[in-house]
């Protein structure tokens, strides 16, 4: 473990170095780093293999629930699109209810997403639409997935006095 955080940080020296070398000259900029639980060697493997053996991301299905951290909230995620998460733009819909199950209407949700082996999130803020007709339920649009990995999206709820998170993360394939 102690070689593999050793290589992982003489990399991301190294993409520092070229960032700087490379952008001092008008060079195009990027770089990547290895997934936890991956060696330097596997980080340039397709994804979406990668995808089907990282056991860190949640699988879509239909109504798949959290509860907060805190045990204050609850959230279903009743829809998708595109399916399963995808690069580029998303749209989830989803159910939050209180402790007891009752929905949770004029709530503030906040949307974060975030990738853990990058360190980094998405530029792109997502846009949160209550549902006024149906209770508890929002709709999340722009949520920018924009490149493929590990993706923690982090639901922030506030409802009153209560303050609750949740994190879906999904393995975002090539």
């Amino acid at each position: 473990m102690v070689r593999f955080a050793l290589s992982h940080s003489l990399l991301d020296l190294a993409c520092l170095a070229s960032l700087v070398a490379f952008g001092s000259m008008g060079g195009p900029l990027g770089c990547s780093s290895p997934s936890e639980g991956t060696t330097p060697s596997d980080a340039g493997t397709d994804t979406s293999s990668f995808c089907a053996t990282d056991t860190r991301g949640l699988k879509w299905t239909p109504g798949l629930a959290q509860t907060g951290k805190n045990g204050l909230i609850r959230t279903q995620l009743l829809n998708i699109f595109p399916t399963p998460p995808a690069k580029g733009d998303n749209v989830w819909t989803l159910v939050v209810q209180d402790a007891e199950g009752k929905p949770l209407e004029g709530a503030t949700v906040s949307v974060k997403p975030f990738m853990p082996d990058h360190g980094h999130g998405s530029s792109i803020v997502p846009h949160v639409t209550p549902d006024p007709a149906s209770g508890g339920k929002y709709s999340i649009s722009s949520l920018n997935l924009f490149m493929p990995g590990l993706w923690q999206t982090t639901l922030t709820i506030t409802a009153g006095t209560t303050t609750d998170s949740v994190v879906y993360g999904f393995c975002v394939a090539e």
